[in-house]
């Protein structure tokens, strides 16, 4: 190997610094792989995690076994866009909606819709999903969320990487972690084609 530069070696002394701090290794790197896809990734938005690939691989399934040739995908609490485009990705034929609140995961989202090749199949749309979704949305075959789910008062007693760097506003669930819950289910299940 050849030694580091002088500059090599002062970003990996940064690097080392922040993480020592407990920034997010996710943010560090500024992109993480999600079922087989390379995210962009920083602060505003959630770090992806394996856990919940699970979601993506049962929707995958659900819209084969449905058969049909263009399904429509919308996924809530989108924020970097890594289920609904993991699921576009790994199902021909999907389309669908990414709806983000947060001016700055929608700005990531964005980016992610690019670099995974997506454009003209998923639309990155700022949706509040403790709202009534807007008509306009039309139908969907699948509704996927990854919402906030911490109790707030749980939230402090998180890891540091987490309640430190990562969004409160896509971690804080309310009293008990289920407000977004019950909204989703409440209005987004309308919008399900029957």
């Amino acid at each position: 190997f050849d030694p580091l530069t002088r500059p090599q070696a002062e970003c990996l002394a940064e690097l080392a610094a922040q993480r020592m701090q407990r920034v997010p290794l996710q943010y560090l790197a500024g992109e993480w792989d999600f079922l087989g896809l390379t995210f962009k990734v920083g602060p505003g938005v959630l770090c992806p995690r394996a856990d919940s690939e699970v979601v993506c691989e049962t929707a995958i399934e659900l819209l084969q076994q449905m058969g049909k040739p263009e399904p429509r995908v919308l996924d809530l609490c989108a924020g970097s866009g890594c289920i609904g485009l993991a699921i576009a990705a790994h199902a021909p034929g999907v389309r669908g909606v990414l709806g983000e609140y947060s001016d700055a995961a929608l700005k990531v989202c964005r980016q992610n819709v690019r670099r995974c090749g997506l454009t003209a199949r998923m639309i990155p749309m700022q949706v509040n999903a403790l709202e009534r979704p807007d008509r306009a949305l039309g139908e969907f075959q699948c509704i996927v969320s990854n919402p906030p789910y911490i109790p707030s008062k749980e939230i402090d007693a998180l890891q540091r990487e987490v309640r430190d760097f990562e969004p409160r506003s896509a971690l804080d669930g309310g009293a008990d972690g289920l407000d977004f819950y019950r909204r989703i289910a409440l209005d987004a299940t309308k919008y399900l084609a029957r």
